[in-house]
């Protein structure tokens, strides 16, 4: 009935006495049923946001939730889009990322990926900053001598945080 509230019952969408207009979805004319849809007559919010979004662009939305795997942040058409955790910050681990957000925050990201047969948005908060690792290649050649101080020392070696 709804593009965007799966889970919603028929009674908070309509009403007994309202007119509407439906899309006949399937004519069963053996059992005497026609199948009909709401939604359908109604612009499909994710096909909307591929068409006027493409990888790379930046968007803004409010944080809706946060789960283990990720922020979920509301965008134009009362869809949502996800950060993975893996694209919260290019330093930091995403469940130790993921701690400075909260429900509500202001966010802003860039679209990694578009689904919208699925329903689905990638969205990516380091994206938004250059990717320190590259930066410091192309700055660091092979062969070249740097400083760097060591984070971490176990039995396979040692972690040299680069500059």
């Amino acid at each position: 009935m709804d593009w965007t509230n799966k889970n919603i019952h028929p009674s908070k969408v309509v009403n007994v006495g309202d007119v509407v207009e439906v899309m006949v979805l399937d004519i069963d004319e053996e059992r005497r049923r026609i199948s009909l849809g709401l939604k359908q007559c109604k612009n499909n919010p994710w096909q909307q946001f591929a068409e006027t979004h493409n990888k790379g662009d930046r968007v803004e939305g409010k944080i809706k939730s946060i789960t283990d795997f990720g922020i979920f942040i509301g965008l134009d058409g009362g869809i949502d889009g996800l950060v993975h955790l893996s694209d919260i910050s290019w330093n930091v681990a995403g469940e130790e990322a993921v701690r400075e957000y909260k429900k509500g925050d202001e966010i802003a990201a860039v679209v990694l990926q578009v689904d919208a047969e699925r329903e689905r948005i990638s969205l990516g908060v380091k994206q938004l900053a250059e990717d320190p690792f590259n930066n410091w290649v192309a700055l660091n050649k092979k062969g070249a001598i740097v400083n760097g101080k060591v984070t971490a020392v176990d039995a396979k070696g040692a972690t040299v945080e680069l500059g």
